[in-house]
């Protein structure tokens, strides 16, 4: 029904969707709890346990309304996140920086190498990102629009995510890295982490940025597990262990330790882990790619920290 409307009836669909963003936003404002509850009903179709939180997106949530934040804001900040790695002594896999602008008017594209990435360091879930492939193809001005919009964005509010709303915005330029020859898209090593235990690796392929990806999940000996992944967001093809493999693990040991819970996501290129960014509450706090077996077994492993508000 929602894709024969958005086909069917445009106009009317962005009306209904502005007014649905609107009272989201309304609601993490103002109602944070109750924008939680009515997300966690709509994408699991039950009520939310608060008072006795189980599954990881059930303490995730938890976490939202009441643990400390500061480290979220600081390493969900894909700027201020490389100041965190350099200092934990993993500044080497760090793709390489080519500016940081408060502004899109700032950027010199001149400057800028023939392929790079523009994105805001706020964004998440794939948005805020242009990958640039072929610099004499750029309309920069529309580039310049669209970045400064999202610069305005109000980010945070949507599935209550407090600790987007403390970073100052910014526009980061950065390296292209080129994807595996036959893949369309980077190829994203997620790692689950908690206080320094890595559990296991949530994979993404096939991305085509804010539209779709494949997801699936393996262990930490890279064995895959189709049943901790929905079929209809599961790829259907395994891939081979990648060969930094062990790296990955062990910097994400490192990165997320005194962390109740983290995501800590890897590139590999040539062979070597590239940092991506950490995150706190991936799809929002609401896993709905994972099966609620597996939700409750990456919920055992989350420890969750002392209440401060």
């Amino acid at each position: 029904m929602r894709a024969f409307v958005k086909t069917h009836f445009p106009l009317f669909f962005t009306s209904l969707h502005r007014i649905r963003e609107s009272y989201y936003s309304f609601l993490g404002h103002y109602f944070p709890e109750k924008l939680i509850r009515v997300w966690y009903k709509t994408v699991f179709h039950k009520e939310i346990n608060l008072d006795t939180p189980n599954n990881i997106c059930e303490k995730i949530a938890w976490m939202k309304l009441h643990a400390d934040m500061k480290s979220w804001t600081r390493c969900a900040d894909k700027y201020e996140v490389r100041k965190y790695v350099e200092e934990k002594g993993l500044g080497s896999t760090l793709n390489e920086l080519y500016g940081t602008y408060e502004n899109a008017d700032e950027i010199d594209f001149e400057k800028l190498p023939e392929q790079f990435v523009l994105k805001t360091n706020n964004g998440g879930g794939g948005n805020n990102v242009i990958i640039i492939k072929l610099k004499a193809e750029l309309d920069t001005k529309k580039v310049v629009e669209l970045l400064n919009a999202w610069l305005k964005q109000k980010i945070g509010y949507r599935w209550y995510e407090p600790h987007y709303k403390e970073i100052t915005p910014l526009i980061i330029a950065e390296k292209y890295l080129q994807p595996e020859p036959g893949e369309t898209s980077l190829l994203d090593y997620k790692f689950y982490c908690f206080d320094g235990k890595v559990h296991s690796v949530f994979f993404c392929s096939d991305r085509e940025f804010g539209e779709s990806v494949h997801y699936s999940t393996y262990s930490l000996d890279w064995q895959y597990m189709p049943e901790k992944t929905l079929p209809k967001y599961r790829t259907n093809k395994v891939y081979p262990k990648p060969k930094s493999l062990d790296k990955m693990i062990e910097y994400s040991s490192i990165l997320s330790k005194g962390i109740p819970f983290v995501r800590v996501d890897w590139y590999e290129i040539e062979g070597k882990p590239v940092f991506g960014e950490m995150t706190f509450t991936p799809g929002g706090g609401f896993l709905n790619f994972h099966s609620m077996d597996y939700l409750e077994d990456l919920g055992t492993h989350l420890t969750l920290p002392q209440a401060i508000r």
